[in-house]
């Protein structure tokens, strides 16, 4: 009995001691696990895995700032330390490189320009009246065909052969009276992939319009412009075309040739079967039967484009910087003058630009306001056109543009 009291009151102290000694023992199992994580490490229990050596992560790109937050704050909302099962930061060389998330829009890489370098061609118009600018404006619409001629010569129905267009060989059919430029669009081969006769349709219907309009702003400058243009271009899988190259041509003036080229670019197709076909397609451009109209001449005409001219240098600067955006820029700008009978200028301002670039044609404007015109005479101001068409053509092509004229004496 003595015995087992001694051990009941031997427990009892041995008890106490294990519950003193408890505290100590656990603030020492702590502290390796303190200073091995670092100063900034919070203390481990027994039901939390053991903190992990610090490595580099890669920082988020929503984050404020590249510092590193208060160890103290709380967790914030998205921090994986508030969400128990979010993901942590993606360590480097050891993670795999972050995926969009499902149904974010891929991001679009811009085309690359066409290689090589290019020479800028500028071809102008003798200086008109602003009165008569309005006949001018045609060229940006869709052409008008002119009605017949309200007298014919004698022994015909409406048909006849005038001295404008190609003579006809004696004894030969007369056609029928056409006042207008001829266009006639043929693709004659198709690479596999495509069509032909769905090519062809596409390209007259698409094509004829946008290839007047070159064809007009060449024969303002000179009536006798004619021949064909021969244009190899490539076809995207989305049907657009993707290369437009001239093969030849004997037009001879080389504005008309790469505006043709530049608006065949811009043509857009049925998507090919397979691949990337290839096209030729040539361009035949003929005089009509009537002249194409051309805007009174102001006065003193001649005079007032060599000055003009002498200002070119700072319209191809203007022009190389618009081509440095978009390699396929061309078209046509009409700059209004107002100047006094002593030449001095009064106001320099935009007129109808055909030109799909807002910052070029404020800047050849510009240039222009620092023109020197010669005396205009007269009692009273006067207003006029001066219009230039901008191409800008390969080097391969430069000495064909630097060898024909583009104006006409």
């Amino acid at each position: 009995m003595v015995f087992r009291s001694l051990l009941a009151g031997h427990g009892r102290f041995v008890g106490l001691g294990l519950i003193l000694l408890a505290p100590a023992c656990a603030s020492r199992a702590a502290t390796p696990a303190m200073t091995g994580a670092g100063s900034n490490a919070t203390a481990t229990t027994g039901a939390q895995s053991p903190q992990q050596p610090t490595k580099l992560i890669a920082v988020q790109p929503n984050t404020p700032s590249n510092t590193p937050a208060d160890p103290s704050a709380p967790p914030q909302a998205g921090d994986p330390a508030a969400t128990p099962n979010a993901p942590g930061p993606v360590v480097l060389g050891t993670d795999p490189v972050p995926t969009p998330p499902v149904g974010a829009a891929a991001p679009v890489a811009a085309p690359p320009l066409p290689a090589g370098p290019v020479t800028v061609n500028v071809a102008d118009e003798l200086p008109f009246l602003a009165t008569a600018a309005s006949s001018s404006k045609a060229h940006d619409t869709k052409p008008t065909k002119a009605g017949r001629p309200k007298k014919l010569p004698p022994g015909t129905t409406g048909q006849r052969s005038t001295p404008h267009g190609r003579r006809r060989a004696a004894g030969t059919t007369h056609r029928p009276y056409h006042p207008d430029p001829g266009i006639i669009v043929d693709v004659t081969s198709v690479g596999a992939g495509a069509n032909q006769a769905d090519v062809q349709k596409l390209a007259r219907a698409k094509g004829y319009t946008p290839f007047r309009h070159c064809y007009e702003e060449g024969l303002r400058r000179n009536q006798k412009l004619g021949g064909k243009v021969s244009i190899d271009l490539v076809l995207a899988a989305d049907g657009t075309v993707s290369i437009a190259k001239k093969n030849s041509s004997t037009v001879g003036d080389a504005s008309v040739d790469q505006c043709v080229v530049r608006e065949a670019s811009h043509l857009t197709f049925a998507r090919p079967d397979s691949g990337t076909p290839t096209v030729a397609m040539v361009v035949t451009l003929a005089v009509g039967d009537e002249p194409v109209p051309v805007p009174h001449a102001a006065p003193h005409a001649d005079k007032l484009r060599d000055a003009l001219r002498a200002r070119w240098s700072g319209v191809e600067v203007c022009y190389k910087q618009g081509l440095d955006k978009k390699r396929d820029l061309g078209g046509r700008i009409e700059v209004r003058f107002k100047v006094k009978p002593s030449g001095d200028l009064v106001e320099v301002t935009e007129g109808d630009a055909h030109l799909s670039d807002a910052d070029v044609n404020k800047c050849v404007v510009g240039v222009f306001k620092g023109a020197k015109l010669p005396k205009v005479g007269g009692k009273h101001e006067t207003s006029f056109v001066y219009a230039i068409h901008l191409e800008a053509i390969p080097v391969a092509t430069a000495t064909v543009a630097a060898a024909t004229p583009t104006t006409t004496p």
